[in-house]
């Protein structure tokens, strides 16, 4: 039986977990984070969200085994838009957490924070989280090349989007 997991916001004192969930191989080359981050980032990441952003944590049995961040624009023309960030514990892939905080973070900003576009970008290689964007609604709007450096070499990643309108070309005003 699958041990159930819980949602909840990040806490200070989840700095030490989450340093630990980022500094796992299979999770760091996956962010834009350098390997070995210090917990002191993390104590000052947690207490900095404030109003400006959101971070969901999931835990089983007392243990956090995932996170995702939500950033709501601050620009008054991007107002809109939020961008997110999920990273899941390995040894728990596959059980739903990244699914359900995916979840979490979208109904935040589709119920609360009145967020028409959720953006993201992703590496090409992680093919488990971009078929979980693409059933979670969202769609590869373009590939940045050479977004980041890791691991010896440039990497490519997917620029994805969720926009709660039914034509995102519909938000585009007509100038003639």
């Amino acid at each position: 039986m699958t041990p159930q997991f819980l949602i909840r916001a990040a806490e200070p004192s989840d700095a030490p977990a989450l340093q630990a969930l980022f500094s796992l191989p299979e999770v760091y080359p996956q962010t834009s984070l350098m390997p070995y981050p210090d917990v002191a980032l993390w104590q000052k990441k947690v207490a900095d969200r404030a109003e400006s952003w959101q971070s969901l944590v999931a835990e089983i049995d007392g243990e956090l085994v995932g996170q995702v961040t939500l950033h709501p624009e601050a620009k008054i023309r991007r107002r809109h838009v939020a961008s997110i960030g999920l990273a899941v514990h390995p040894a728990f892939s596959g059980r739903g957490i990244g699914r359900r905080l995916m979840t979490e973070a979208i109904m935040l900003c589709e119920r609360w924070l009145n967020v028409q576009r959720i953006e993201l970008i992703v590496y090409v290689n992680n093919e488990v989280a971009v078929a979980l964007y693409q059933k979670l609604g969202f769609v590869i709007e373009g590939t940045l090349k050479g977004y980041g450096f890791g691991d010896g070499a440039y990497q490519d990643v997917y620029f994805m989007a969720r926009c709660r309108w039914p034509d995102a070309s519909s938000a585009t005003p007509n100038h003639e």
